[in-house]
């Protein structure tokens, strides 16, 4: 099952980063904004997406499936 949920998650961040990436690109020949500060934001946040993730399914699962299943 967390597989399941794991690979969901994935195809919806590359979706969303798809869409940001195309974003940031048409911002940058705007001239509204750097191509490269905001991948490197992106990259983070993507980071920071994929520690809470294992935070919430790996270590905090079990006790979230025995609290409901009481």
């Amino acid at each position: 099952m967390r597989e399941i949920i794991f690979v969901a998650w994935l195809i919806s961040l590359y979706k969303y980063n798809k869409v940001k990436l195309q974003e940031i690109k048409r911002d940058d020949e705007e001239g509204k904004r750097n191509y490269r500060d905001e991948v490197e934001k992106l990259v983070f946040q993507n980071l920071r997406a994929l520690i809470l993730f294992y935070i919430i399914v790996d270590i905090a699962g079990p006790y979230i499936v025995a609290l409901i299943s009481k």
